[in-house]
């Protein structure tokens, strides 16, 4: 705590008053750091991250500035590492992934995970409450090695991480000990609990290239390029173990199972040909394995009427049970969607959407939609967009019964899921799902300062159309209940903010760059592929959710919403004074709720929307909490 000094004097605040902090907006309270502070992340169990310049990492009390614990070295490794396109990652917040809208149990815990791509890579997890280091891969046997003065751990980066609907910790670690006699090869995985960092089992010989995945039954599945192995997640007891091939060319590339998870399914280059082998996850014995001549790497999806595979040249379901062909259709490359009792449906090369009858393979309908992209299915029928963004539905007898080219759609579904809201062309139509019969709200919805629509949100009393500065409410009968536009601040002014506006998606924080890489190596069509799709979906919702730093060059708006109110940048003035600042929108009523001036040169700020609370880093050094 040596970095925190005591509540500012009044010199301080006399300071902060002529910087352009309004005086009825007395702090709550003020810190002072010895250390620049980099970067603030506000937990969602209300702890406030901090880093600081020295690659210090500390835990604040939001409520008073207070530090809680304070940690020196275990991001000094951040300063060395690098990104994959070679060039030095900065210390900041993207190293810091919340594990608590994972698992609402978790919320006081958060990951530490990066890597440049090569040598350099760090795994632990921290109790943000405490600072208590949980895990780190050195005290669990994890080998290291010094890199340019900096550590680095041995250990298997994609295979390690947490999995939080079991509060499980997995370390895997495999290397070569190029120092030891023989350069001998060692693998083994270790379970972890994730709130006591208790070592609860550790397996030798299981080594798998990604993060096993948690079946129905709370068992772990691993995979790696040749074995399958099910393993217990609190005793680490190995229930079987299942290798497929036996050939260093042998390959397993994609696992999906069965809708009740009771079998596995796996593709691979297994003993030279290609093959979907049928597991039984209960006792790992092989049901059936078909071999057959694949073109590119085929996509196994579960059905209701069987197993699907489909690639360049074959779509063939198969019989769960016996493997054996129930039929074969012409080729239809796509994604796939099991209607059940009405069939199986293609979106066939992005040019064709298809009907096919499960039991028989025969084409019921097929219409041609070119760049055909399906966005949901309904009791009456499947909505789609097309090439020219185009917003259809066509009912299960392949007859299209409604379609609108709507283009720069923004939409969103009301409460009642049986309402679609679309923006389009400044336009605004409601949608009813139930016969599609199409409402026109409002037209001419355009917003000023050269901006566009970016969020569509439906409440009960009304739609909000917001971007950064333009917030408009429209209640359900299509009347206009207000419409604000808050100017922007001057673009002369080098303005850096912590808000990222919700309806971005940022795709580019780590953990959702991390969990679409693994999702990539999985594939998007296996079971495995699509947790990390959804982990990465639920990473970049959270991200758009929470404020973070964006310490930018250049001016940004900015915007944080929270479920009643949106906090909006721009210039604000009272009792003759004006500055950079926010004010707090009330979305349902149009009004200002509050507002409060920042400083005016540098505003670098974060905002607590559940209890109204600024951060607001008034000096490199400093930081204000203010209540809003």
């Amino acid at each position: 705590m040596k970095h925190l000094k005591k509540n500012l004097s009044l010199a301080m605040f006399l300071m902060l008053i002529w910087s352009g902090i309004i005086a009825q907006n007395t702090p709550r309270w003020t810190a002072d750091f010895e250390k620049t502070i980099e970067w603030t992340k506000l937990m969602p169990n209300g702890i406030l991250l901090m880093g600081t310049s020295d690659f210090g990492l500390h835990g604040i009390d939001p409520a008073n500035g207070k530090i809680i614990w304070s940690e020196e070295k275990i991001m000094r490794e951040v300063s060395s590492v690098r990104g994959a396109d070679g060039k030095k990652l900065d210390y900041s917040d993207q190293f810091i992934y919340p594990l608590g809208h994972l698992h609402t149990e978790l919320i006081d815990y958060i990951s530490i995970k990066f890597t440049d791509n090569g040598m350099m890579k760090n795994f632990l997890v921290i109790n943000t409450k405490n600072g208590k280091i949980v895990f780190h891969p050195s005290e669990l046997g994890a080998p290291s090695f010094k890199v340019l003065g900096k550590t680095a751990y041995q250990f298997n980066y994609g295979g390690s991480g947490v999995i939080p609907e079991l509060g499980l910790i997995i370390l895997q670690v495999d290397y070569i000990a190029a120092a030891e006699k023989g350069k001998p090869h060692y693998h083994f995985k270790k379970g972890i609990d994730l709130k006591t960092g208790e070592e609860l089992w550790k397996v030798e010989g299981i080594a798998g290239e990604f993060l096993p995945y948690a079946l129905k039954d709370n068992n772990l599945l691993y995979f790696n390029s040749q074995m399958l192995a099910k393993l217990e997640p609190r005793s680490g007891l190995v229930a079987w173990r299942t290798i497929l091939g036996n050939d260093k060319k042998d390959e397993i590339k994609q696992v999906t199972y069965d809708l009740d998870e009771k079998v596995a399914y796996v593709f691979g280059i297994l003993n030279k040909r290609a093959s979907i082998v049928a597991i039984d996850l209960q006792t790992g014995k092989q049901k059936w394995n078909h071999e057959f001549k694949a073109k590119g790497e085929p996509e196994l999806t579960a059905t209701r009427s069987g197993l699907v595979m489909s690639d360049e040249k074959n779509f063939v379901l198969f019989d769960f049970e016996t493997g054996s062909e129930k039929w074969k259709a012409r080729k239809l490359e796509g994604d796939v969607v099991d209607m059940g009792s009405d069939g199986i449906l293609v979106a066939a090369r992005e040019k064709f959407l298809t009907l096919l009858d499960g039991a028989t393979g025969a084409e019921k309908w097929s219409k041609k939609v070119k760049g055909i992209r399906i966005d949901q299915v309904t009791d009456k029928g499947i909505i789609y967009y097309d090439e020219k963004n185009s917003l259809g539905a066509v009912n299960y007898k392949g007859e299209e019964f409604w379609k609108k080219n709507l283009p720069n759609i923004i939409t969103t579904t009301q409460a009642n899921f049986t309402t679609l809201v679309v923006l389009s062309d400044n336009d605004l139509y409601k949608i009813d799902l139930t016969d599609f019969s199409q409402t026109l709200l409002a037209k001419n919805i355009k917003f000023k300062g050269d901006e566009k629509p970016e969020t569509i949100e439906a409440y009960e009393q009304g739609i909000v159309i917001s971007s950064s500065q333009n917030h408009w409410l429209v209640d359900q009968n299509g009347e206009i209940k207000y419409q604000n536009f808050y100017r922007a601040p001057g673009h002369g002014m080098v303005v850096a903010t912590k808000i990222l506006k919700t309806t971005m998606m940022v795709a580019g924080t780590a953990m959702a760059s991390a969990n679409a890489y693994q999702q990539g190596l999985a594939g998007n069509h296996t079971t495995l592929g699509r947790q990390y799709g959804n982990e990465r979906k639920a990473w970049e919702d959270f991200t758009n959710g929470i404020g973070k730093i964006d310490a930018s060059k250049s001016y940004k708006k900015a915007t944080k919403n929270s479920e009643r109110y949106s906090y909006v940048l721009t210039r604000v003035e009272e009792d003759d004074q004006k500055g950079v600042g926010i004010l707090k929108l009330d979305k349902m009523t149009g009004q200002t709720a509050g507002q409060i001036i920042l400083d005016d040169s540098k505003p670098i700020y974060e905002v607590d929307s559940e209890s109204g609370r600024i951060f607001h880093r008034v000096s490199k050094k400093t930081i204000a909490c203010y209540d809003l």
